[in-house]
């Protein structure tokens, strides 16, 4: 199987919806309609797989905090099954372009946390994504909170350093 780091990994599959060969995705991205949609094309790293494997999104629909995918020459159950537990991915060179305030969780994971005041509070060592707003998880040598990424907190995402510039709020940490 191919190394992950020539890829943006947009999604994994968590398992079958029906008989006709769908499959349910947590997605990583939030471009759903961009990455997910018809015609589009993913890649499908899977352990049982050698190299990546091509699928072509044939439909898609949201259900609740994941997506409905079905690909073209996927028709039954029997065809998809092993797809579980599968990465769904696309080249770097596939980039979307990203307006003003955007960036890939990739880019945020790995950034130092700092307060207003310029206290260091650790890094972002992971995002888990919730339909309200993404949580930042933020490891500081000892324990790990969670950051809420709202504009009430947030205030400043530095790419350029690798910097994250929070409000401090009491109870936060």
């Amino acid at each position: 199987m191919e190394d992950l780091k020539d890829y943006l990994k947009i999604g994994v599959i968590t398992g079958t919806h029906g008989l006709l060969g769908e499959v349910k995705v947590l997605p990583f991205t939030d471009f759903l309609f961009q990455r997910f949609s018809c015609g589009k094309k993913l890649y499908l790293l899977h352990p049982r797989l050698q190299k990546p494997l091509l699928l072509t999104v044939e439909g898609y629909k949201k259900f609740k905090n994941k997506v409905i995918l079905k690909f073209y020459n996927y028709n039954s159950i029997d065809e998809v099954l092993w797809f579980v537990k599968g990465k769904l991915v696309v080249p770097l060179s596939w980039e979307l372009e990203l307006k003003e305030g955007e960036f890939y969780y990739r880019q945020i994971i790995g950034c130092q946390v700092e307060t207003l005041e310029g206290k260091n509070l650790g890094y972002i060592k992971d995002i888990i994504p919730y339909p309200a707003n993404d949580i930042w998880v933020v490891e500081d040598g000892k324990k790990e909170w969670y950051l809420p990424y709202i504009s009430d907190v947030v205030k400043k995402v530095d790419l350029s350093s690798k910097k994250i510039i929070i409000a401090y709020l009491e109870g936060l940490v």
